[in-house]
């Protein structure tokens, strides 16, 4: 079964000043009625039921996440313990799922991205879905050609293997895209 992992922990520091340590990125409503967390969980229509989705932020913004998704069964809002960034996220959503589903797949996604149109992002999941239920040990990552080299983000390289570019040149992301 697939079941979503939302990360919603960040505090939106660089997003900064519209967001505010209790009024984080993944809180506002930036482009529309809903905040990008309802949008996060609103892209999940037609691929995962709400009561396999689970949404993991700062224990401190629970409550208000609750609140805003009151759709979403309680126990599907995690507090993080302590802020630990992403790879201690999707560790804390693992262990919970693989104690609910051994052979759960995860899709794990950002609740502070804006992606449009959604029926595409919606078509690569169930693509990504389908090359994992045809073989369970593969990862499947998904990303957008860059706009722009960015020295804060790493890129995909597209394939079958695995290759990222963290470090690069001005023009790098261009080139990696494909």
């Amino acid at each position: 079964m697939v079941y979503a992992v939302i990360m919603a922990g960040g505090s939106g520091t660089r997003f900064w000043p519209a967001s505010r340590k209790q009024s984080p990125k993944q809180l506002l409503r930036i482009a529309g009625q809903q905040t990008l967390l309802e949008a996060a969980v609103a892209r999940l229509d037609n691929l995962v039921a709400r009561t396999e989705t689970l949404v993991v932020t700062n224990h401190s913004l629970v409550a208000a996440v609750r609140e805003l998704l009151p759709d979403l069964p309680p126990s599907a809002i995690l507090g993080e313990p302590a802020k630990r960034d992403t790879t201690a996220c999707i560790a804390l959503a693992a262990s919970l799922l693989n104690k609910r589903d051994p052979n759960a797949t995860m899709l794990v996604m950002p609740a502070d991205h804006l992606i449009k149109p959604i029926e595409e992002f919606q078509h690569a999941v169930q693509q990504g879905v389908e090359l994992v239920n045809a073989d369970p040990s593969r990862l499947v990552t998904f990303g957008i050609k860059p706009s722009y080299a960015a020295e804060s983000f790493g890129y995909i390289r597209p394939g079958n293997s695995v290759s990222t570019v963290e470090n690069h040149e001005d023009d790098t992301a261009f080139e990696v895209h494909g």
